[in-house]
């Protein structure tokens, strides 16, 4: 049944509201029995629907995004680390720094800061190329959008000779 506020009305305001707004009504069904049917309540109930499919559908749509974002992060991810684990290789360093910005700054957690990328890249000259390489660790790559910016990636590495 309809529940309807009647706090602060008048007992009259109450039965012409209640007349006028499609309260539910007892119909008979087709066995003789009386049954309730709340005609309004189905409009509602249409409406919530209506309403859930479509944030449902925005839901699906942010979704999607999300999944392309990944998709892009981790194939970018794959080219700068293959080029990073191959920079001994000639080219390859190049190819690596064609991933950076210009105004790179790095942060290591071991080595500090390095302000510019042509100091980045002399770092991974001397310190990277040939020595190690950097592997992925299966299924920890994460990527978190940021709105209006790009999307922070975090994932487990490890270190092979």
């Amino acid at each position: 049944m309809k529940v309807v506020s009647t706090k602060n009305q008048k007992p009259e305001q109450n039965k012409n509201r209640n007349k006028n707004r499609g309260q539910s009504a007892l119909l008979p069904n087709h066995q003789g029995n009386r049954r309730e049917q709340n005609r309004p309540f189905f409009g509602i109930l249409l409406a919530a629907v209506a309403v859930s499919a479509a944030a449902a559908s925005g839901l699906d749509s942010a979704a999607s995004e999300g999944v392309a974002l990944s998709r892009t992060v981790t194939r970018l991810d794959a080219g700068l680390f293959d080029a990073f684990n191959h920079c001994d290789t000639p080219g390859e360093l190049q190819k690596h720094a064609g991933y950076l910005a210009r105004d790179l700054e790095f942060y290591h957690d071991k080595g500090g800061v390095t302000w510019t990328r042509a100091a980045y890249l002399a770092n991974t000259e001397k310190n990277v190329c040939g020595h190690f390489r950097r592997e992925l660790v299966t299924g920890s790559l994460e990527v978190f959008p940021i709105k209006d910016f790009g999307a922070i990636e975090q994932g487990g590495t490890s270190s092979a000779t």
